[in-house]
């Protein structure tokens, strides 16, 4: 080897080992960098494979695995004197470096050979196994087992991949002995117990003995033990494990028939290495290998409407068992996500389907139609989207679940009946029937309704319609109201119109055309075949019921049924005639009638019914032409008035029935928006109004939409201005003709003929055998009787004697000295007086009462409760007051009649304001400007309290009462503000009484304090910039002492590394 050669590879061996300083100082600096300037968060590692990865290291320990390590050895060749002559001499020499070794290569005929040194086999191992570790992701599990003697579970399954490693590194050779099957074991149970379901779960078993434990005694070879290892190998087989395996040595050394049949049940592959040299090699195509096993994927989903497909909104299920069959059998809960993953599996053939998960019931299966998949997978395929989809039924999701025992939806009505009362009912919160009918028609409401033959407002007796609204009197035939007696009455004693001239129901002899109408055709379901969903409805128009029986259903094409049995449908009331009779196969129908023979084209076709070789009715469909053409929906007929062979006066069902189609089967249809006709609540065309089932009732639209339904004296309904209605015109029941209620004026009882007594003009008398007494009476003094009939006796009079000077009238109640004695934020307290004994009370409000007006409230709010002890001196108090709000009052007194003062106001306080806020006022207070202010607006308030002063009262003189004292009256200030603004002025003559250099004094002193707290807050910032300019400098020193670290850190390596290639090369 030549010295040039020589040379450079030593300094490209140089170059490289700097390479690699740097870039670890790189790493170090910017890792140290990037936590000091950046919170950088740590980026995860790369998944290994496509799927999860749940893989335990088993690693042989055993005393075998220290060989192999050796130091370096360079054989050389100097020339030398040996004894009389030169010649070349052999040397040998340690743990030296290739490099040193290529130093004494001195002759091409004696070149020198270098050995480099060798790891023991556990380095080797304990490296390439790290290698592998490194290339998990966080998705993928890691475990570690060793074994000599006796196995041991070293570290169990977690994502946390470096501890995997430390716990590698940490392995240690032993002197024991090779249990390969109890290491098997370990590694199973663990993954069986922490693994992840839908992982590719694997072993990689590293041994570099034979199996000589538990069974053997520990050396060579124990063929129980190589039993026992291959059974635990098929027990993880079961399981769908996997086991790689990897003999470390030569076939002397290791049994390779037993790694290769560990492998090969458990569907793996199987290495061997003779020195551990290429065990990284090993490692990593382990790493592909384990990549390369295919998967069945999938989620389970919650088909909310049952329609087959995965919608938007629809969610999945967690827990939901699925189970894998064909090449390989397990089953698995679907995860949090609702989804499961089949993970390690080999080219073949499965099927996928569903447990029963009988904690789910009941639930149907939607997809997939056959109830399971099955699928061929090659060689490392992955079959994704492996979905199931399952019908819950649910109250309340708008389909009824027949089959599932709901008969209607959540929030569904419909109309009732409720004791003869039109109602509604709404579905239960199961779905499972209908709530109980609620009507808000009743007897007195003004209305006929249900089985009433009057209706006059109330429910009073003997005016003509009674307390049950029933007409007192005989009933009348042809008045349009069914009265007692009466089957029907239908406006007119017209016989043949299923009314008779008795108002007898008439039987009916057959169905004439107009009776019968064809309301519905479902010609085109969806939810079941046409052979077996195709129906149409009737309905009948008039008040009695009829029977179909040998009525002729048939088209224009020839097609023909005969209705051979009695099909009675109802007065006002549906049949449903069907195709097949099954409920569970025509749709979720219970028909009336059944029928054969007639098939209901898709596109266009006739339905026609003919009685007694009559047409009573038919309708020619169009194919969409001028018709509806719903596909999985009735087309329905918008009014039973309407001509029903019009395709415009037909439109589409909206609600749901059954199997989830759309239709009214039975009942009433659904509404048509765009179909204008007399009584759906829409004033549309010529009609002048429409008041839909309410047409034809006093005080809504008449029957035909023209106009407003007058009222009629006589009919048993209170209408329009009626003061009664007793079903007649006769006068003298007490309703006369015109229906107003007929009054007998009472007789006046006067019996001492003084114009007062019961029922008489000028009042009630309080002794009608006196004619001295009454109302109108003057009081006499003396006499101890009450005259004058107020309830006090001898009033006015002083009848304890004491001096002549001539009788003089008596002395009325009169209110003096009206005070407010204080209020707060919600209180008041008022006082007066009266000149004799008398009731107490005060009315009240926010508003005055200006004029007075009625008793008892005289106009205001409010009124406090009487207070009927009597006395001369009167408090009452107020309470549950708005603060802050000005009141209005007046005192009300009674001794035989009640009277009021003149009207007072306050203002109730203020609610306390913060200690800021009056801290802010006092400030406020000290600005020159604003005193100046606050002295003038004093001074205007002053002037205002003179004039109100003058003018105090007027308005309390006009009063009933004559009382022309009291407190602050309308135009008066009011009371709070009166009291706050004598307060100010107080201060203010305080603050003049103070001699000038007390005011200047304190002025100074304020002064003062102004400056002191500017002063402090300007320390204040001052601190602040200081503590924000520290900040700034130790950050700018942070960054300073990191730059020269940064310089240290390159010099230091470059000083080292320069060292190390020195020491290498064998220089000082």
């Amino acid at each position: 080897m030549k010295n040039a050669s020589r040379n450079g590879g030593a300094w490209r061996g140089f170059l490289k080992k700097v390479a690699v300083y740097f870039s670890a100082f790189i790493l170090v600096f910017n890792t140290s960098f990037s936590a000091f300037f950046i919170a950088v968060p740590i980026a995860l590692s790369e998944d290994l494979c496509q799927t999860p990865v749940d893989v335990v290291l088993i690693i042989d320990t055993s005393g075998s695995m220290a060989q192999g390590e050796a130091l370096s050895q360079c054989d050389w060749w100097q020339i030398e004197w040996v004894v009389d002559h030169l010649e070349w001499v052999e040397h040998t020499d340690y743990d030296v470096t290739e490099q040193w070794c290529d130093d004494r290569d001195l002759s091409p005929h004696h070149p020198s050979v270098y050995a480099s040194a060798t790891q023991s086999k556990m380095d080797s191992a304990k490296e390439a196994a790290s290698s592998f570790v490194n290339n998990l992701g966080d998705q993928d599990q890691s475990g570690l087992v060793s074994f000599d003697d006796l196995a041991d579970l070293v570290k169990g399954l977690s994502n946390d991949h470096p501890a995997t490693n430390s716990a590698i590194n940490g392995l240690a050779v032993t002197t024991g002995a090779t249990n390969i099957g109890d290491a098997i074991a370990f590694a199973t149970q663990e993954l069986e117990d922490n693994s992840n379901s839908q992982a590719v779960k694997a072993m990689i078993l590293l041994t570099d003995g034979k199996a000589n434990r538990p069974n053997g005694l520990g050396y060579g070879e124990d063929p129980e033990d190589v039993a026992y290892a291959e059974e635990k190998a098929q027990d993880a087989a079961d399981l769908d494990y996997k086991i790689f395996t990897i003999g470390l040595g030569s076939n002397g050394d290791i049994n390779e028939t037993m790694l290769q049949n560990i492998a090969d049940l458990t569907g793996a592959e199987y290495y061997q290495s003779s020195n551990g040299n290429d065990l990284s090699g090993i490692y990593d195509e382990i790493a592909w290998e384990v990549c390369q096993y295919g998967s069945i994927s999938g989620c389970k989903y919650n088909d909310l409407n049952n329609n087959g497909t995965i919608d938007s909104g629809e969610e999945k299920i967690v827990d939901w068992e699925i189970i894998l069959g064909g090449d390989a059998e397990e089953s698995q809960l679907t995860d949090e996500n609702g989804c499961y993953s089949f993970a390690g599996l080999l080219e073949g053939d499965y099927v996928v389907s569903e447990g029963e998960n009988l904690a789910f019931t009941p639930f149907t299966k939607t997809f997939p139609i056959d109830d399971e998949y099955n699928i061929t997978l090659a060689e490392g395929e992955n079959s994704e989207d492996v979905d199931f989809l399952n019908y819950f039924p649910v109250c309340g999701n708008e389909i009824i679940d027949v089959d599932f025992g709901e008969v209607c939806e959540l929030d569904d009505t419909q109309e009732c009946d409720a004791d003869g009362y039109n109602g509604t009912e709404t579905c239960n919160q199961e779905c499972s029937g209908w709530g109980e009918c609620e009507t808000d028609e009743s007897c007195g409401d003004g209305a006929v309704n249900g089985t009433e033959e009057c209706d006059d407002g109330n429910t009073e007796s003997d005016d003509g319609c009674s307390d049950e609204c029933l007409l007192e009197g005989d009933p009348v035939c042809g008045n349009n109201v069914l009265e007692q007696g009466e089957e029907c009455d239908d406006g007119n004693t017209e016989p043949g119109d299923g009314c008779d001239e008795l108002c007898n129901i008439e039987e009916a002899e057959g169905a004439n055309p107009g009776d019968i109408v064809i309301n519905e055709i479902m010609q085109n379901p969806q939810a079941v075949l046409d052979s077996n969903g195709e129906w149409f409805e009737v309905y009948n128009t008039t008040l009695q019921d009829i029977d179909l029986i040998n009525c002729v259903m048939s088209d224009n094409d020839g097609e023909t049924h005969t209705i051979a049995t009695s099909l009675i449908v109802p007065s006002l009331g549906y049949a449903v005639l069907t195709k097949n009779g099954e409920e569970s196969q025509n749709g979720g129908i219970i028909p009336d009638y059944v029928y054969s023979g007639h098939i209901l084209s898709n596109s266009s076709d006739e339905i026609v019914l003919t009685c007694d070789d009559t047409e009573i009715d038919r309708v020619e469909y169009d194919n969409g032409a001028t018709f509806p053409d719903p596909s999985g929906a009735s087309m329905i007929l918008a009014d039973s008035s309407l001509d029903n062979n019009i395709g415009a006066n037909w439109c589409v069902s909206s609600s749901s029935f059954g199997s989830g189609d759309l239709g009214t089967p039975g009942s009433e249809n659904d509404t048509c928006g765009d179909v204008a006709y007399c009584g759906n609540e829409i004033t549309e065309g010529e009609e002048e109004c429409d008041d839909g089932d309410n047409n034809g009732i006093y005080g809504y639209c008449n029957s035909d939409c023209s106009g407003q339904t007058s009222s009629v004296c006589g009919n048993g309904t209170l209408e329009g201005e009626e003061e009664c209605d007793d079903g007649n015109t006769e006068p003298g029941d007490g309703c006369d003709e015109t229906c107003i209620i007929e009054i007998e004026e009472p007789e006046c009882v006067d019996n001492d003929s003084d114009g007062y007594g019961e029922n008489c003009d000028l009042g009630t008398d309080c002794d009608d055998e006196s004619s001295n007494v009454n109302p109108g009476a003057s009081e006499a003094c003396g006499d101890g009787v009450d005259n004058n009939c107020n309830g006090s006796t001898d009033e006015g009079c002083d009848v304890g004697g004491g001096g002549g000077g001539g009788g003089g009238g008596p002395v009325s109640l009169y209110i003096h000295s009206e005070k407010i004695e204080g209020f707060t934020t919600s209180t008041a307290e008022i006082s007066w007086h009266t000149n004799k004994l008398a009731t107490s009370r005060i009315v009240y409000g926010i508003l005055p009462s200006d004029p007075i007006g009625a008793w008892p409230n005289l106009g205001y709010a409010s009124t406090t409760e009487e207070i009927s002890e009597k006395t001369t001196f009167h408090s009452v108090a107020l309470d549950n007051l708005l603060s802050g709000a000005s009141y209005y009052l007046r005192v009300v007194s009674s001794a035989s009649g009640e009277i009021f003062g003149n009207e007072l106001t306050f203002t109730t306080s203020e609610e306390d304001v913060s200690v800021e806020e009056e801290a802010d006022t006092e400030d406020d207070e000290q600005a020159p400007e604003e005193e100046a202010g606050d002295g003038e607006e004093n001074s205007e308030e002053e002037e205002q309290e003179e004039e109100n002063s003058q003018t105090g009262g007027s308005e309390a003189n006009n009063e009933p009462s004559g009382n022309s004292s009291g407190a602050n009256e309308e135009e008066g200030v009011v009371l709070g503000e009166q009291i706050e603004n004598e307060e100010e002025e107080e201060e203010e003559d305080e603050d003049e009484s103070q001699p000038e250099d007390d005011q200047s004094s304190t002025k100074t002193e304020e002064e003062t304090k102004k400056k002191q707290t500017v002063s402090t807050e300007d320390k204040g910032d001052d601190n602040k910039d200081g503590e924000d300019e520290d900040k700034e400098d130790d950050e700018d020193d942070s960054n300073a002492i990191w730059w020269w670290l940064l310089i240290l850190l390159i010099i230091t390596s470059g000083y080292y590394g320069y060292k190390k290639y020195q020491s290498e090369n064998g220089r000082d």
